[in-house]
């Protein structure tokens, strides 16, 4: 894996305003695993297209995320620091079968991957959870017959849903905050798709005025401004006020 050049970023975020947040996942785990061999980047288990871009977001932006979060308690804002490899650490998909014993049936399941979730939310008739049970859980009875994973009770359900978040921890992370006004405690969602998308616009919008400033400056072409590196980019743009 490689960071992008300016080029590719720029072309990335104009991709990726004409795609619905899922689809756009799927291109920016393409651009995070550009040149590698293994699945398509919808066939991979959440966790594994989500550390991709975690990685990604190293490369471009470094290891630290720094957002805020409120307060539900007491309204207060918080600075939510962290680091990508902390989280990172120890989360592998191992790609092995999850089987849960239900009664006298065993559930075997596989982790959800990007082209589930658009197939469960495009699935007639179904919710997206009876969606993903559909195709990521086949139910063994006790006489051998198999079947498909919708229509399980509650309480299987819940205890599928454990299985494949413990073997996929990145597909749905939380993190533990703690409210230094009120005390109050909560575990908030970290969607890497999108802070990283939210990163890469920013980076592009600034790469494009830059791209203005030099354009008028000099003369310069789009590509020639984008292919000069961010050093000597920062010099003319100083030298020219920008």
């Amino acid at each position: 894996m490689r960071p992008l050049t300016s080029s590719e970023l720029v072309e990335l975020w104009e991709r990726g305003l004409a795609l619905p947040p899922v689809q756009r996942a799927i291109a920016l785990a393409e651009a995070a695993c550009a040149g590698t061999d293994g699945p398509a980047a919808a066939d991979l288990p959440l966790g594994d297209r989500d550390r991709r871009l975690m990685l990604l977001h190293g490369l471009l932006f470094g290891p630290q995320v720094n957002g805020v979060d409120s307060c539900a308690a007491c309204g207060a804002v918080l600075d939510v620091t962290f680091d990508l490899g902390q989280l990172m650490s120890g989360s592998a998909v191992t790609g092995d079968p999850v089987t849960v014993r239900f009664g006298d049936e065993l559930l075997r399941c596989r982790v959800p991957t990007t082209a589930d979730l658009i197939a469960a939310a495009e699935a007639d008739g179904s919710d997206m959870r009876s969606g993903l049970l559909d195709r990521c859980v086949t139910v063994a009875a006790a006489d051998g017959r198999e079947r498909p994973g919708s229509g399980l009770p509650d309480p299987a359900v819940a205890e599928v849903m454990s299985a494949l978040a413990a073997a996929d921890p990145l597909a749905d992370v939380r993190l533990a905050v703690t409210c230094g006004e009120c005390g109050h405690q909560w575990d908030t969602a970290f969607d890497i798709a999108s802070f990283l998308w939210t990163q890469i616009c920013a980076a592009a919008e600034r790469l494009l005025g830059d791209v203005h400033v030099l354009a008028t400056a000099y003369g310069w072409s789009e590509a020639e401004v984008l292919a000069v590196g961010p050093r000597r980019r920062r010099y003319y743009l100083e030298a020219v006020g920008g």
